[in-house]
């Protein structure tokens, strides 16, 4: 029985007719996997192209002559820096230096501003910016029931999309741009953003209306090229497999429950500017004192680091034993207890030495078989699985302690690494498997 309190998205319907099964998220009636399973849709993901369901998302207009003024305050990253057409990762900071959210500002052509943010946070946050904006003399405007969101991922996307809307170049746009586009006959944002590492991906806004005719058009055109659609579960091993955080474990609160500073998480980096160094915004100050502890921290220690306020920093690890890294677990060096697990799962990868062997690569261009249609040992040929995770331990950690992780009474070797992944070289996500 469906939760009748549970806000659904506009193709609830349509996930439930294609067997996923479905799961609470944020407040939200989501998919967590359909009828192939999670590994097969993270795999099918890497190999092709997935579609997902991001409607749950939060998505926040603003009007006022000051807004860019109201967004340069209230955000971590600036603004200033976005032409139209243009998006940036940012974070919606506190004073003390932590997160309430992160999110993704959009600049779309027409000049308005656009903020997607996490789908359990949205009513808190809509709250803390009004407050912020009223100073401003800007509005909020919550167009998350008005709007949709899909997210198209993988090598074969942008294929998809010329398909789906004819007309459109061969060449695509940069990451973080974002164009008009006409999909069955209505009108779309597209951005070259995403929350899976690929190096090639799209997120689609669209009117709430229209969303399972574009999706089913999406579906129509992009099956031969091997587009699924994906659950919620494969969207978190794809996120860990890029070292992206989950805010709720990486970032906003730790795993003792106090207050994550910013600047633990490494992919802030992306989302905080110090380029205008007259900017004031909220959490400045606090933020400001962890660069200088991580500065230090990553120097082995001396003078200037404030170990109050960073004290650890989120780090990707990789299991080299048999078994998982679980949320919570304690990560260890020796008898002493250094960290804990924020995210860990055992996620499956492509084999490319073997498809380089059987002339399978690309794959979608060379005998593409999709998840599910070869036989086991295939399968067990072309595909591995490795558990991996991230870590939040002492920032002043040296790197040649080798760590383990206390999973269930049992100890597992690990060893720290720099990632799991590499999505710098299309059109493939690369795993990179440590032994």
């Amino acid at each position: 029985m469906t939760d009748p309190s549970l806000k659904k998205t506009p193709l609830a319907s349509w996930h439930r007719e294609h067997g996923a099964r479905m799961t609470e998220f944020g407040g939200w009636d989501m998919p967590l996997f359909y009828p192939p399973g999670i590994l097969k849709e993270h795999l099918r993901t890497r190999a092709w192209a997935g579609l997902f369901d991001v409607s749950h998302m939060g998505r926040f207009a603003f009007r006022g002559p000051r807004t860019p003024d109201f967004l340069r305050f209230a955000l971590s990253n600036d603004a200033a820096a976005l032409g139209a057409g243009q998006s940036q990762y940012t974070l919606i900071p506190k004073e003390d230096g932590s997160a309430l959210d992160d999110a993704f500002l959009y600049r779309f052509q027409s000049g308005e501003y656009l903020l997607v943010v996490n789908a359990a946070n949205a009513p808190a946050d809509a709250v803390h910016l009004t407050a912020l904006a009223e100073g401003f003399g800007v509005e909020l405007e919550d167009r998350t029931s008005q709007t949709a969101m899909f997210a198209l991922q993988g090598p074969a996307s942008w294929e998809i999309l010329r398909r789906a809307a004819p007309g459109l170049p061969d060449t695509m746009p940069g990451r973080n741009r974002s164009f008009p586009l006409s999909l069955a006959q209505s009108d779309c944002v597209v951005s070259g953003t995403g929350y899976t590492g690929e190096p090639i991906g799209f997120e689609i806004f669209l009117p709430a209306d229209k969303a399972e005719a574009i999706w089913t058009r999406l579906m129509e055109v992009g099956r031969p090229l091997g587009l699924g659609p994906i659950g919620l579960g494969a969207r978190d091993s794809l996120r860990l497999e890029a070292s992206l955080p989950l805010f709720g474990h990486e970032g906003g609160v730790d795993p003792d429950g106090g207050p994550m500073p910013i600047l633990a998480v490494p992919t802030s980096r992306f989302g905080v500017s110090w380029k205008d160094a007259g900017r004031d915004f909220v959490g400045r100050a606090a933020l400001v004192r962890q660069v200088a502890a991580l500065q230090a921290g990553l120097a082995g220690g001396g003078d200037g680091g404030d170990d109050a306020a960073l004290p650890r920093r989120v780090r990707p690890l990789a299991v080299l034993d048999s078994g998982v890294a679980r949320h919570g677990d304690a990560v260890l060096v020796g008898h002493e207890t250094v960290g804990r697990i924020t995210s860990g799962s055992a996620a499956p990868y492509w084999n490319w030495a073997v498809l380089a062997q059987d002339e399978r690569t690309p794959p979608p261009a060379k005998n593409p078989l999709l998840p599910g249609e070869q036989d086991a040992e295939d399968w067990s040929r072309l595909t591995g699985k490795r558990p991996i995770a991230l870590a939040y331990v002492n920032v002043r950690l040296r790197e040649d302690l080798a760590p383990e992780v206390l999973s269930r009474g049992r100890r597992l070797r690990a060893a720290w690494v720099d990632r799991h992944g590499r999505g710098d070289v299309p059109p493939y996500f690369r795993p990179i498997v440590t032994t």
